[in-house]
């Protein structure tokens, strides 16, 4: 009778320790790449271990120059989902790590205006989708009990299809297409993140 009763009482103690550890909690927030693009960050989950559900690079721009009156115009979204853990290391500041599966379009347009013995223009084009995996690597500090400061390096891996077609409104021109597909691997300077988000 006391070996159940012992027993009864150690598997209570377990599960409140799991239940414990494993507090429900969610964060939507700002995310920031290269202080030029920027999108939204949703995660959901326990304090040890959260979905991420990330919408980024929706950048769009519109520049023109005097050189050459030059004008760009271009257009960057994305998409990921991915999984982080959490680790403890102090009370308010943590290091967490996992991995994101992303998804992104580009698509640009340049065009050159020339007036020499004629008027004429040339216009570049670039479309492409990238499919990756990047690593999550980062720290959060919590500043309260409901904002959440955090900076992540996203090392990683991924495969971009793409075309670039070359046009020209001069007499007798001829357009022109290349691929541009690329196998990319390893850290750029855009992939740095800032995250500040609300937790609840």
């Amino acid at each position: 009778m006391k070996k159940i009763i012992l027993l009864m009482v150690m598997s209570v103690a377990i599960l409140s320790v799991n239940a414990q550890e494993k507090v429900k909690q969610k964060e939507l927030g700002l995310v920031f790449r290269d202080f030029d693009n920027f999108g939204l960050m949703y995660k959901f989950g326990h304090q040890k271990s959260m979905w991420r559900l990330k919408s980024i690079y929706g950048k769009s721009y519109k520049e023109e120059t005097d050189y050459n009156d030059k004008t760009q115009k271009g257009k960057r979204l994305g998409i990921s989902l991915g999984k982080q853990f959490t680790m403890s290391i102090q009370e308010k500041f943590y290091f967490i790590y996992g991995a994101d599966l992303r998804t992104s379009y580009y698509h640009s347009n340049v065009e050159y205006k020339f007036d020499s013995d004629e008027v004429y223009s040339e216009i570049t084009k670039r479309n492409s989708f990238r499919l990756g995996l990047d690593c999550v690597i980062g720290f959060n500090y919590l500043i309260g009990e409901k904002f959440v400061f955090g900076f992540e390096i996203l090392p990683g891996v991924s495969y971009s299809i793409g075309k670039e077609k070359q046009q020209s409104t001069k007499e007798d021109s001829i357009d022109k297409e290349y691929n541009i597909s690329a196998f990319s691997l390893g850290m750029s300077s855009s992939s740095a993140l800032l995250n500040f988000a609300y937790k609840f």
